[in-house]
């Protein structure tokens, strides 16, 4: 967690991360999003998630699967560069 004691390219970099993965689950195919907002964000359980969005668990895992891969791959280089600036 970063809170307003930390520096200010912390506190940037926190920012630009989040920025990144808005911009990710924008990119998602709808019934991805969904399912990733729906257990990641809103936490909800996969039975609460699967039963918003009137599919099977297994189907909701899937999508929450997908999702987060792509998810990651999304943003993935970012979190590699900003790695690669603090050595």
């Amino acid at each position: 967690m970063v809170s307003a004691q930390d520096g200010p390219e912390k506190l940037a970099i926190n920012s630009e991360l989040r920025d990144r993965s808005e911009r990710g689950l924008d990119r998602l195919a709808p019934n991805l999003k969904s399912a990733v907002i729906l257990r990641d964000l809103q936490g909800m359980n996969n039975q609460e998630a699967a039963d918003v969005l009137a599919v099977s668990v297994s189907s909701l895992k899937a999508r929450l699967h997908q999702g987060r891969v792509q998810l990651r791959e999304y943003i993935r280089g970012y979190l590699e560069d900003q790695t690669n600036k603090e050595y």
